[in-house]
């Protein structure tokens, strides 16, 4: 799916023909910066891990969040210290069965889950969608980027090397933690993007804040709808009057599971056996990347009738209905971006026992590569913009997704 992802968005009109890109290996991309490598059942980064369980499956455990240890030790009874997490959630996840870990999961907000080793669903993304309706011009469409980490930072990425204006927006209290990662991957995924920043608590910045979404063609998120409703920005307002909203959540918005990119993918059946039949993570995080992939498609035709970017899968997203070509105002979309579903029909047509047992001999794969930006220049700190976007509210007006806004 990523290699074809990766054409289509390459073979776009106004993608920049000196950008190599290459869909698949955009999926290692971010070990070319980090010098990490496989692990295993640990994953690449070391704060996950695929642990057996009492009825004989397993699970993907992650462990990255400062609150991970008390949470974990509430869900299992047993203290789990933070210093070194894993003897104690070994144990603890050896005594607990499928059902225990999902409902942990769901009832404590944990990222864990089983690891789901049936056959994935036959269907696959309408991916007719993308070359049937008109392709999206981006010159001059404002993209407003809430989202952290690897996914949706991708998708806004893709979408500024397309020709919109890509604003990265963080809350003073919680910036994007991939700030404090790799200086070399943040700057690539941020690279001429502009950067403000808003505090929660004060009522004048929250009220700029809502000035300046009310002026985005697209708006990105990958946390669960909650979390911007409590701001007072609700997603279906927006699509009413015309945004795309991209919603990049771990298993879709009506689901309160949370996930990273390497437990989701684990869980969604998408792992690998060592040479003596251990089970392996597959990859760098990598879920994230083909979310990513898939939400910047995703985005780049007119809005339409489509309302979810797994809709076979994912039931009760807001409708985006055509109005008519010659409606300015035209209704926008919701695509609802599940990073479970996604890798769940990458998988879609390998059998079971191909994914899930060893096969005899070494396969290597494909060093990951850098690619080079035309164009760079250095993300922007955290709130360096603010007084361009959050202090004019009268020069950012949505006017219609398919005009183009004046510069401000």
């Amino acid at each position: 799916m990523a290699r074809a992802l990766g054409e289509w968005i390459q073979n776009r009109e106004n993608f920049p023909p000196e950008v190599s890109f290459n869909g698949s290996a955009l999926l290692s991309e971010r070990a070319i910066y980090t010098g990490f490598c496989r692990q295993g059942s640990t994953t690449v980064g070391g704060a996950g891990r695929l642990l057996p369980l009492l009825d004989g499956s397993l699970a993907a455990v992650s462990c990255a969040r400062v609150d991970d240890p008390l949470l974990y030790s509430a869900a299992l009874g047993t203290p789990v210290m933070p210093t070194d997490p894993w003897p104690a959630l070994t144990l603890g996840m050896s005594q607990a069965t499928s059902s225990d870990v999902q409902r942990m999961a769901l009832e404590l907000s944990l990222p864990c889950w089983p690891v789901d080793q049936s056959e994935p669903p036959a269907s696959l993304p309408r991916q007719a969608i993308w070359p049937t309706r008109q392709p999206r011009d981006f010159a001059g469409l404002r993209v407003i980027d809430f989202s952290s980490l690897w996914a949706g930072p991708l998708c806004a990425h893709i979408l500024g090397l397309l020709g919109a204006e890509v604003i990265k927006v963080e809350s003073t209290e919680r910036p994007d933690g991939a700030r404090y990662g790799n200086k070399k991957f943040y700057s690539l995924l941020h690279s001429g993007h502009k950067a403000v920043s808003f505090t929660p608590s004060d009522p004048s910045s929250l009220a700029a804040l809502h000035d300046l979404v009310a002026s985005a063609d697209i708006i990105i998120e990958a946390s669960r709808p909650r979390a911007l409703m409590r701001l007072g920005i609700d997603a279906e307002a927006h699509i009413a009057t015309g945004a795309t909203w991209v919603s990049i959540t771990a298993a879709g918005r009506t689901s309160s599971r949370i996930g990273f990119g390497d437990d989701v993918a684990a869980s969604a059946g998408l792992i690998a056996r060592d040479h003596d039949g251990s089970p392996c993570f597959v990859g760098d995080a990598i879920a994230d990347p083909l979310a990513g992939l898939f939400a910047a498609a995703s985005c780049m035709t007119v809005p339409g009738n489509t309302v979810s970017a797994m809709e076979e899968t994912t039931k009760g997203s807001a409708e985006g209905s055509d109005q008519g070509t010659n409606n300015r105002r035209r209704r926008g979309e919701l695509w609802d971006i599940s990073m479970y579903n996604i890798v769940r029909h990458t998988l879609w047509g390998f059998d079971a026992a191909d994914r899930l047992s060893p096969s005899p001999g070494l396969e290597t794969a494909t060093p990951p590569t850098a690619r080079v930006l035309p164009q760079y220049s250095a993300p922007h700190a955290l709130g360096e913009d603010n007084a361009r976007f959050l202090s004019s509210p009268h020069l950012n007006r949505r006017v219609g997704t398919d005009l183009k806004r004046s510069q401000c």
